[in-house]
């Protein structure tokens, strides 16, 4: 990981741009959390250029692909599937998280994402033509305060399920271990793209780090603690300044998890 300063080169920057070309246009769930991952891997250690690359580059929607990437990330974080990496997604959008709230980045504080669903109230029995005829409605929150609402409800689900055996999980994650074909090299960027789409993270270690960094680093996340890790982010989180601006945002069963731990808070009609 140290060493990932002096390949930060034009190539680097290219395939970045390929895997953002490619969100541009993917909308099936697991294509995309093959390219969501490739920046949650590098934001591990570099993420101030992750953040100021991603700024500068215009996306398909005509804001910047911070705006997009992040918006669809944390709306695909409750499908992303595989321990190893569930907890890598999980510990960047925490980094970022903290990040924007210590620097109070414009970047980050500017961008503002899809809430929670709007139940309507006496609108009647919802049946199916009618559930067809109307279209959801949500909310819309700022970036960070979703990032930090999307991390009390993984700490729920992993409450809800301390007692599965993560090895099992493990065993599951998409592209961890590859093949002996993993390490050719690709000969292009459009194969390098389409080897993440692959393997995920995974193909973007094999192709710019060492052995001996992968190994800190899968042993770190491998054998995280999820539940613990975020038990106590988030209540560290609650206690920092300005932390009851955003109890109004939480639901209901946000506000009971963030309970489940600890944190004494209460949501005020």
């Amino acid at each position: 990981v140290r060493k990932l300063g002096a390949i930060l080169g034009e190539l680097l920057r290219v395939i970045l741009r390929a895997v953002v070309s490619k969100l541009n246009v993917s909308y099936a769930p697991n294509v995309m959390q093959s390219l969501i991952l490739v920046f949650a891997y590098l934001i591990q250690s570099q993420l101030e250029f992750v953040l100021e690359f991603l700024f500068c580059l215009p996306s398909s929607t005509g804001k910047s692909a911070l705006n997009q990437l992040m918006s669809d990330w944390v709306q695909l974080q409750g499908t992303i599937f595989g321990s190893y990496d569930t907890k890598m997604s999980i510990v960047a959008l925490s980094k970022v998280l903290t990040y924007g709230v210590q620097t109070q980045d414009p970047k980050l504080e500017a961008i503002v994402v899809r809430g929670d669903e709007i139940f309507q109230q006496g609108g009647g029995i919802q049946t199916r033509s009618k559930t067809k005829t109307t279209p959801k409605q949500y909310t819309e929150v700022p970036l960070l305060t979703k990032i930090f609402k999307v991390l009390v409800q993984e700490l729920g689900i992993s409450l809800e399920s301390q007692e599965v055996d993560v090895l099992s999980f493990e065993a599951g994650s998409v592209g961890i271990e590859g093949s002996e074909d993993d390490g050719e090299e690709s000969g292009s960027v459009d194969d390098m793209v389409e080897s993440l789409l692959m393997y995920g993270s995974s193909a973007l270690k094999e192709n710019f780090f060492e052995d001996d960094d992968l190994d800190i680093i899968d042993e770190d996340l491998a054998n995280l603690d999820l539940r613990e890790y975020l038990t106590d982010y988030c209540s560290q989180f609650c206690q920092l300044p300005g932390f009851g601006n955003l109890i109004p945002m939480l639901t209901e069963k946000e506000i009971l998890t963030l309970q489940d731990v600890g944190v004494q808070v209460t949501l005020t009609n």
